[in-house]
């Protein structure tokens, strides 16, 4: 038996098994869109913040995220976190809302998910400043919170006075 037989044999199994993992059961990437929009309300009691946010699975598995949690860079990590708490189905509309519970990311999907975040009470004053938040997933293959993006929001002087009034939708900054 020819030694260049065997070898090719044994590299085209190695390819089809690797190619195989590759396209079935490879566990992807979670990428997060850059965030271009959110409203945010604040008053002494409550803060509602929304996000349009686009997650993509790169990989060959669902990957499905059980929480997520919003946080102010400034903040202790754990203390004052903003909870995830209701998914709408229109930015800025209670239309559709439902509370907030896992969901999948297909294999190689984009999905659009608005996410409502709140903190009872806000324990924020907002000032005309920018400010960093850092968008926080709990995915169910992992144990701990993994940073998924940081954004940056401009609350200027003349939208400073709606945000305690109603929900008023702010550009981030990158």
């Amino acid at each position: 038996m020819s030694y260049t037989a065997v070898l090719i044999s044994v590299l085209a199994l190695l390819f089809t098994v690797y190619s195989f993992w590759w396209m079935s059961w490879r566990r992807g990437r979670l990428y997060v869109s850059s965030l271009k929009h959110c409203s945010i309300f604040c008053s002494e009691s409550k803060l509602y913040i929304q996000l349009p946010i686009v997650f993509y699975n790169s990989g060959a598995l669902a990957i499905v995220v059980e929480s997520l949690r919003l946080r102010f860079a400034h903040e202790n990590t754990n203390v004052n976190t903003i909870h995830f708490n209701a998914i709408l189905q229109k930015f800025e509309s209670d239309e559709g809302r439902y509370f907030a519970i896992p969901f999948p990311i297909q294999q190689r999907e984009a999905k659009q998910v608005i996410c409502e975040f709140q903190r009872n009470p806000s324990e924020i004053k907002f000032e005309a400043k920018n400010y960093k938040l850092i968008l926080e997933g709990k995915l169910l293959h992992k144990k701990k919170w993994l940073e998924l993006t940081r954004f940056n929001i401009s609350i200027s002087i003349n939208k400073l006075s709606g945000i305690s009034q109603h929900l008023t939708t702010l550009e981030s900054l990158k």
